[in-house]
């Protein structure tokens, strides 16, 4: 029989001299008696039922009251929840932002719209947002780690691939980019890297679209390269049929004048 809720070891501990490692995963006095270590998995259902109908209880009479120190531990069952691991690395890029409480508990509240996801991480991206965490330090924390760079080209999905020729172009000599919609396959961090080296570029950038639905999509925000060409632009070609018409200014302001 699987227990219902996760584990958790609790132990009457002497607190150690200095920053505390575990800081931003801990609520509760520093000095309380008893320290709680909670091990548990982002996107396993009975660690969400925990979390939603016993741990509000535990943390108003036992926590808030300084009785009890509440730590927590991500213990990630990657063989029964393969988005587990996705969800810790946003909780722990939220807890240097001091958000992760509030990031944990959005995890769990909301399991339901990331847990069968095949890529979670833009969702999670934006329930950690929805949590008070800043976006693009989030996806600055959230990067492709060391052990990922080297890999053989042959090795990578054709996602994987599609980012190593982005790189590629972003990082020759060229002076002059045509870019047909780039960003339609890209996820949320790869998306915020590209307008980044999109607002870097010295030369000239020619973005086309095929559709009027472009220039709602976040643009002039954070929308993944068309935020960066929007802040860019000095004019847009609009082409209907056999005509073109010129017109000065951005996507946004362009469109706002139609």
């Amino acid at each position: 029989m699987k227990p219902l809720f996760p584990l958790v070891v609790a132990s009457v501990l002497l607190q150690s001299q200095g920053e505390d490692p575990l800081l931003a995963r801990t609520k509760g006095r520093a000095d309380a008696p008893v320290t709680v270590y909670e091990m548990a998995d982002f996107q396993c259902p009975a660690c969400r039922m925990f979390t939603v109908t016993v741990l509000p209880a535990i943390d108003r009479e036992f926590v808030q009251t300084g009785k009890v120190r509440w730590v927590f531990i991500n213990l990630p069952l990657t063989g029964i929840h393969p988005n587990a691991v996705a969800a810790a690395e946003v909780a722990m890029c939220a807890a240097r932002q001091g958000r992760f409480w509030p990031t944990h508990d959005a995890l769990y509240q909301h399991q339901d719209e990331w847990a069968k996801l095949p890529q979670p991480r833009t969702t999670l991206v934006k329930i950690a947002q929805r949590a008070g965490v800043e976006r693009a330090t989030l996806l600055a924390c959230l990067k492709i780690g060391p052990e990922r760079v080297g890999r053989p080209l042959a090795e990578l999905s054709g996602g994987e691939r599609v980012k190593v020729s982005l790189a590629k172009l972003m990082c020759g000599d060229s002076n002059l980019l045509i870019l047909d919609e780039p960003t339609n396959h890209l996820e949320d961090v790869a998306q915020y890297a590209f307008e980044q080296s999109l607002s870097q570029f010295p030369g000239t950038i020619v973005q086309g679209t095929f559709s009027y639905e472009w220039k709602t999509d976040d643009v002039g925000r954070d929308g993944g390269g068309r935020g960066a060409v929007e802040r860019k632009s000095e004019a847009v070609c609009d082409i209907e049929g056999p005509t073109v018409l010129r017109r000065k200014g951005g996507i946004v302001n362009v469109y706002e004048r139609r």
